[in-house]
């Protein structure tokens, strides 16, 4: 039987990776020129593509959760498990030689050593916390999906829906409110059932929106999204200028508000873009598919090419820097991902799934049957 395909999981693929990109090539700019115009700009896209992790949480849900393997104790630990270690272990092998080359000039064994090492209790580079989070949620995943057989009717779902929206919310509450109205809150219950720093809500939302039986009118999205939005970069701007450094607060990935503008994306994707990518499949379905691989490499690209000098001061910069990134990570993951013995290392992708999918093999491939 073949796997059903979620077209609308690529383009939410290749969104939430584009934000992550962008989001951490405006991360330094972000910290000069509080308030300036410029400012405002990366501000208020970075608000946006901060829902990018919450996203990608929410589509692993929906992945994880609704396939019956999910159940098999040995198939997660032995397929999906590596698939994830693997990968991660060789971008913190690269990331910790240019990490080594950045703190002294050279790339010694005992510097990339010890920063590899400390790979162990830290990741390696920022980016890399997302990888031992979903790790860590796969290797629960069994119980997950154990759990949530319990919660197929739509009474279970609802009393789940309820519970997450609960706890989040109180989290987030507790987080802006004042002390006279926090102090009101069961902060210390929360907290014990803020499991994997939250993040376990965005992938059971996942699943839940996943399995809504109707549809929600797409204006009304538009509309909680544009508003979502809004309030992030109003609260943005406002605690910036309060304490005259770049604070983050409302942009938090894993309290309410990021977290309500994912689902919103996420369900005007289901519902409007369940479809192929029409003419420009040839390169947007490998970017899909590529889109964990080039999460992995992104950041330290951007490293590289701000060491040497890549313009990234205005808005403008930081957006071409990100799609300079893409495709420069997109273009080194594609020829990997054609070379056998490299290909499951840096893309947690067997050699057979690449050439279905997205190395240079699938796209000489179907250039060759267009042309027959």
């Amino acid at each position: 039987m073949e796997k059903k395909h979620f077209y609308y999981i690529d383009y939410m693929r290749i969104f939430a990776m584009a934000c992550v990109v962008f989001m951490h090539a405006a991360a330094s700019s972000l910290r000069m020129y509080l308030l300036s115009d410029n400012w405002m700009a990366l501000s208020a896209v970075t608000s946006l593509a901060f829902c990018a992790v919450p996203l990608f949480f929410m589509i692993s849900g929906q992945l994880m959760l609704t396939s019956e393997k999910t159940g098999q104790i040995g198939y997660v630990l032995k397929k999906r498990i590596p698939k994830l270690v693997v990968p991660l272990v060789v971008y913190s092998v690269i990331a910790s030689i240019w990490l080594s080359f950045l703190r002294t000039g050279a790339v010694t064994a005992g510097e990339w050593l010890q920063i590899l090492k400390g790979g162990l209790t830290e990741p390696v580079m920022i980016h890399f916390w997302f990888m031992y989070t979903l790790i860590g949620m796969t290797l629960i995943s069994p119980l997950l999906y154990g759990g949530i057989k319990l919660l197929s009717s739509d009474k279970g779902r609802l009393a789940l829906g309820v519970f997450i929206a609960i706890v989040v919310g109180l989290k987030t509450l507790h987080l802006f409110s004042p002390e006279t109205v926090g102090s009101w809150i069961p902060f210390r219950i929360i907290s014990e059932l803020w499991f994997f720093n939250g993040h376990i809500y965005a992938l059971l939302i996942g699943w839940l929106l996943s399995l809504l039986p109707k549809k929600i009118p797409n204006l009304l999205l538009v509309l909680v999204a544009a508003a979502d939005l809004a309030l992030i970069i109003w609260g943005t701007q406002w605690l910036t200028g309060k304490f005259e450094t770049y604070t983050a607060t409302f942009q938090s990935q894993n309290h309410a508000l990021e977290i309500l503008l994912a689902m919103c994306i996420f369900l005007l994707c289901r519902q409007n873009l369940n479809r192929p990518f029409g003419r420009l499949n040839d390169f947007l379905k490998p970017l899909a598919n590529l889109a964990f691989p080039i999460y992995l490499l992104h950041n330290i690209m951007i490293s590289i090419l701000y060491y040497y000098d890549l313009p990234h001061e205005r808005a403008l910069d930081v957006g071409i820097a990100a799609i300079l990134v893409i495709l420069i990570c997109y273009a080194i993951i594609k020829t990997l991902a054609t070379i056998r013995p490299l290909c499951y290392l840096f893309t947690g992708m067997t050699y057979k799934e690449a050439c279905k999918s997205c190395n240079w093999i699938y796209t000489i491939s179907n250039i060759r049957k267009k042309q027959k």
